[in-house]
């Protein structure tokens, strides 16, 4: 048994080995439905069976996953981040989705100095900051991010708190006006423990 069996087994011990014994045929399932075609698993896989192929010529990553309700976050995720750097999502069926590929796709860890890795992450945070600036009603924003993605509402608004305490943080650290951004904290802050 690999260690990729043992972390299914080990997490999902009850509907584990039988997703495990259907993986072959879903696979072929979704070759046919997709168009896919060299498909390859990759090789450190941990919680979700990953392969990449293509779709015709286009540089592909399937991915299936035991549970369902990760899978969908996740392209909702990827949904809402299309256009901010995230590979697209081409295709969701019940526990999967066909992926854009990242091209050359290399670890960061692996490719990169660590300079360079902090560069990225850098980046990264950037963008984030830069979505949840999109927030201009919380009361109404905050919710509709909840209910989108299927998180609970308040670890959505202690999220964002803990984004307007950085942003203020880094306003300040850099000669800029903080004000706006505690004011939303201090407004956010007693819907912590309320939820709204």
């Amino acid at each position: 048994m690999d260690s990729f069996e043992k972390i299914i087994l080990n997490t999902c011990p009850e509907t584990g080995r039988e997703w495990l014994s259907q993986i072959s045929k879903e696979v072929q399932k979704l070759e046919t439905l997709w168009g896919l075609n060299q498909l390859k698993p990759f090789k450190n896989l941990s919680y979700n069976y990953v392969s990449d192929g293509y779709q015709n010529k286009t540089p592909v990553v399937l991915k299936l996953s035991p549970d369902a309700v990760s899978i969908d976050r996740e392209a909702r995720a990827l949904e809402a981040f299309a256009g901010y750097g995230a590979v697209a999502v081409l295709g969701r069926q019940n526990n999967a989705l066909l992926l854009q590929r990242a091209v050359p796709g290399n670890l960061l860890n692996q490719s990169l100095s660590p300079e360079d890795g902090l560069r990225v992450a850098c980046s990264v945070a950037k963008i984030l900051h830069d979505l949840w600036a999109f927030v201009e009603t919380p009361d109404s924003d905050l919710p509709w991010i909840a209910k989108y993605f299927s998180l609970d509402l308040t670890e959505v608004v202690q999220s964002y708190y803990v984004h307007l305490i950085l942003a203020a943080r880094w306003g300040l650290k850099n000669g800029l006006d903080a004000k706006r951004f505690l004011d939303l904290a201090n407004a956010v802050l007693p819907r912590i423990g309320d939820a709204y």
